[in-house]
């Protein structure tokens, strides 16, 4: 219809005439078809070049040519941001703001290309001014939102994004924002390792929501917490709680390595040893019982209890050879010798000789042999 209005006798001594390029612009804005969102772009920046400085003062005089003449300028921002060209719909959104009416929306706009461009701080700056002067508008929570989400996916500066996650928390209770906000409190306080805050935002959040994608994601992050705080008993009862219990396979890979990361601390293996005997009372099948086994005896060993620490050693002879076979029978054969069993001790050495890799070991086997018969 505006394209006929152009061609029409007597159309250019109209007052609507300059405005067809605008009235055009909107027709191809929203029907949207192929090729429609570049034609809008054309017909808007054909209207808005139609005026030099000083028509352009004159046309706006009038408060509803003005809000044209700003809303244009911000069509065409929307028409490049759709095109993907982000520079050009950044220039656009920052001269609208200057004179448009709708600022707090070329604001939001603005600072989001600015973050598309990689200008963070910018962005940020940006987003800001509406957190302190557009408290009341439909963008401050989007705005608090991208505040927080760019402290700690592009600047990494975890605090700030904490201090914005939480308002958001205080801000907007009994919300999804608030909920989603939990989950991401938790992400950064387990980045800073502060385990005990993390566990407690993501424990809010599959408290509501055990069954969603996001709580089952969480919930392996749970578990690696509780295992490092090495109580697999409340870590099987949570999830337990929760309907989503632990499989047997979990429950034994947590207890070894509560056991493991005890061993390796030269001032923790007693505790360690209570660690090991709770996996090896557990799953005395498992796949880590020999090591289970063997670390227990070699505690056993040095704490001068050596019938225990045999027990444990003649145990590990009877599973499928592994690395710690050949240990275990020469450490068996050796205790036994010791306590003056020689007939249960040349079995050992016997048996070690004929399996023994290690010279010493086998060198052993063969003096122990001569030493028993």
């Amino acid at each position: 219809m505006w394209k006929r209005f152009f061609l029409t006798e007597g159309a250019s001594s109209t007052a609507v005439y300059n405005e067809c390029n605008y009235h055009l612009g909107y027709a191809y804005f929203k029907r949207n078809d192929n090729g429609d969102i570049k034609a809008a772009n054309f017909e808007f920046r054909k209207f808005i070049e139609s005026f030099d400085s000083k028509a352009r003062a004159t046309y706006t005089q009038h408060p509803q040519n003005a809000f044209k003449y700003a809303d244009a300028l911000l069509r065409i921002a929307d028409t490049y941001l759709l095109s993907k060209d982000i520079k050009s719909a950044s220039q656009y959104y920052e001269t609208a703001y200057g004179i448009s009416v709708d600022k707090v929306y070329a604001l939001y706009q603005w600072a989001i290309c600015n973050g598309v461009l990689k200008q963070h701080s910018k962005k940020i700056e940006l987003l800001k001014q509406i957190e302190k002067q557009y408290s009341k508008s439909e963008y401050y929570l989007p705005a608090i939102i991208e505040i927080a989400e760019t402290y700690y996916k592009n600047l990494e500066q975890y605090n700030d994004a904490i201090t914005y996650y939480k308002r958001i928390e205080a801000q907007y209770p009994n919300s999804e924002p608030e909920r989603k906000s939990w989950v991401q409190l938790g992400n950064l306080y387990y980045a800073i390792k502060n385990d005990d805050m993390a566990f407690a935002y993501f424990d809010k959040y599959v408290q509501i929501d055990p069954s969603s994608e996001i709580s089952k994601n969480i919930q392996d992050v749970l578990r690696k917490i509780l295992e490092d705080r090495q109580n697999v008993e409340y870590m099987e009862s949570y999830f337990k709680a929760l309907g989503n219990p632990l499989t047997e396979q979990q429950v034994e890979n947590a207890l070894y390595r509560q056991a493991y990361m005890l061993q390796e601390d030269t001032l923790k293996h007693e505790a360690a040893v209570l660690k090991w005997t709770a996996y090896i009372e557990k799953f005395p099948e498992g796949k880590y019982i020999s090591e289970a086994l063997s670390n227990r005896a070699d505690f056993k060993y040095r704490k001068q209890q050596q019938s225990e620490a045999l027990a444990d050693y003649l145990k590990i002879t009877q599973l499928k050879r592994n690395i710690y076979t050949e240990p275990a029978l020469a450490k068996a054969a050796y205790i036994d010798f010791k306590l003056k069993s020689y007939t249960e001790a040349l079995a050992l050495f016997i048996k070690l000789d004929s399996l023994a890799e290690n010279p010493q070991n086998s060198l052993a086997a063969r003096l122990g042999i001569m030493r028993c018969a």
